[in-house]
């Protein structure tokens, strides 16, 4: 059944699968984006991890894969659908660190939009060496066309992105890593969204770490 299971991802990737399965990732963050990315890898068949200290709400089922959970955390219900490792706590400089010393990650995708979280994440991962990808802001759009990658320090258009540069800055952050954005301007001032998008950003995440992973394989 396992065989089944993953069977086209291993033609896909045919002799380069069992040493990409062999890599560790870690999605922090559940969510619209984070759950899709999430999803997306684990149907590979990779040692993917996941993070997320919230439980679903009705306002998640617009965008968010596995919602119909209402009222359960999402850590919960994404470890018992994949049979995955997931964990419930709320991400920050001591949680994270204590976390990366205790698992070993080949890269690590931030799927949050908690400003201060971000850059923690960020500061952790240069520090430790280890490869990082990060998601801007996906709600507000719509225009799947209007999604770009660029260096941390060269995004544009994007409020959450911005915001996470000036911080950046200011903690005086030495590192390189990409980050996920949309030029899009925002299309309300609520959180609206839009799966289209969400998911996009998602699936978009884990095909480039895909292909950095497959370059080292």
């Amino acid at each position: 059944m396992q065989d089944e299971r993953f069977n086209r991802a291993k033609l896909l990737f045919a002799d380069k699968y069992e040493k990409l399965c062999e890599k560790k990732i870690l999605v922090c963050g559940l969510g619209g984006v984070g759950g899709a990315c999430f999803s997306s890898l684990a149907r590979v068949g990779i040692k993917v991890y996941g993070i997320d200290c919230d439980s679903f709400e009705a306002s998640n089922q617009n965008r968010q894969l596995h919602s119909e959970n209402i009222g359960r955390k999402k850590a919960e219900v994404f470890s018992e659908f994949y049979k995955l490792p997931c964990f419930d706590f709320c991400i920050n400089k001591e949680s994270l660190k204590d976390f990366l010393e205790k698992y070993h990650f080949d890269y690590v995708i931030d799927c949050i939009d908690d400003l201060y979280a971000k850059c923690d994440i960020a500061e952790l991962c240069y520090e430790k060496n280890i490869k990082l990808i990060s998601s801007a802001g996906a709600a507000k759009r719509i225009d799947v066309s209007k999604i770009k990658l660029s260096n941390w320090d060269k995004t544009r258009v994007c409020a959450l992105a911005k915001a996470f540069r000036l911080e950046l800055k200011k903690r005086r952050f030495k590192g390189k890593f990409k980050v996920l954005f949309s030029e899009e301007e925002a299309m309300c001032k609520e959180l609206g969204s839009f799966m289209g998008v969400t998911s996009t950003f998602g699936n978009t995440l884990s095909s480039i770490v895909l292909k950095e992973l497959l370059k080292e394989s």
